[in-house]
């Protein structure tokens, strides 16, 4: 799947580094729009979508979230997705 990320000019849209320490939970999908999903705990929070493919992973869309520290109850979030994941438009 990292493999699949680096296929993808991600800082082109806005997305920070993977932390090296950052926590990463796998999440197999379960017959919806993805086939897997990474959740990753850090400095940011986000969570990236894959579809399988002949050759591996695709990437197909990523969220990530910024709380800044002096405003705990305000949220930033970029997101970016080849294909729609859920019932709303972004």
């Amino acid at each position: 799947m990292f493999d699949a990320m680096s296929r993808v000019d991600r800082s082109a849209m806005g997305f920070t580094p993977i932390a090296r320490d950052a926590d990463i939970r796998l999440e197999w999908g379960r017959g919806g729009p993805y086939d897997t999903m990474l959740h990753v705990y850090g400095k940011t929070s986000r969570t990236v979508a894959f579809k399988r493919a002949a050759d591996g992973y695709e990437w197909i869309g990523e969220q990530e979230t910024f709380t800044p520290i002096s405003r705990a109850n305000l949220r930033i979030s970029n997101q970016h997705h080849r294909y729609q994941l859920s019932g709303r438009r972004a």
